[in-house]
C-alpha cells in the first residue's frame, strides 16, 4: 500500500474529516489546497498525501454528492453549496434576537450555536452585526424571559436531531469505507 493509504484507526473517518473541514473552512473566496487538507488530517492523526486527497475529494463528489469544486486560480477546493448560507444564518440570528421569549443569556448561547453552523468566514462577518443588534434589542426591552425554557427546548431538540444525523452519516460512511 502506498504511503497514506493504510488503514489506521482514524482512516475510516477520513472522508468525514475532509468534508467537515471543507464545510467549515472554505467558500468560493477561501478554497483550500490538497496540502492544507493533508495538514488538517495530520492534526487529527490521519495519514494522507496529496494524491490520496484527490481521490477522496472525487469520492465525496461521486458517492456522497458533496458539492465540491476546484478553483484553478487559487489552487484549492471549496464547497459550492454550504449547508447554511450567510443570509440563512442572519435570518436565524434575527429570529433569536427579536424573540420576546428568549432571555439575554439564552440569546447569546443560541446565537453562538447558529454562528457555528456556517464557515469561519461567515461567522466573522455575522458576529460583528450580532452583538450590535443584540445590544439594541436589550435597550428596547424586547427580551421576555417567561417562555425561555420552551424556546431553548426546541433548539436543544433541533441540535440533538442534527447530532443523530451526523452519527448516522459517520456510521454509514465507515461501513462503506471498510467494505
Amino acid at each position: 500500500m502506498a504511503e497514506g493509504q493504510g488503514r489506521s484507526s482514524n482512516q475510516g473517518v477520513k472522508l468525514l474529516y475532509i468534508r467537515d473541514y471543507l464545510r467549515k473552512y472554505t467558500d468560493e473566496e477561501h478554497p483550500k489546497s490538497a496540502s492544507k487538507i493533508v495538514e488538517y488530517l495530520a492534526s487529527k492523526g490521519i495519514k494522507a498525501d496529496r494524491k490520496t486527497i484527490y481521490n477522496d475529494i472525487l469520492r465525496l463528489q461521486m458517492d456522497f454528492q458533496e458539492p465540491i469544486e476546484y478553483n484553478k486560480k487559487k489552487w484549492g477546493y471549496y464547497i459550492t453549496q454550504p449547508q447554511f448560507e450567510t443570509k440563512d444564518l442572519r435570518m436565524l440570528i434575527d429570529c433569536v434576537q427579536l424573540s420576546p421569549l428568549i432571555t439575554k443569556e439564552d440569546s447569546y448561547d443560541l446565537v453562538d450555536k447558529i454562528l457555528d453552523l456556517g464557515t469561519v468566514y461567515s461567522k466573522e462577518n455575522l458576529e460583528k452585526n450580532v452583538r450590535k443588534n443584540h445590544k439594541k434589542r436589550i435597550k428596547e426591552g424586547k427580551c421576555k424571559p417567561e417562555f425561555t425554557n420552551i424556546f431553548a427546548s426546541i433548539f436543544h431538540s433541533m441540535e440533538r436531531i442534527g447530532e443523530h444525523c451526523n452519527d448516522i452519516t459517520e456510521e454509514v460512511s465507515e461501513d462503506m469505507y471498510l467494505k
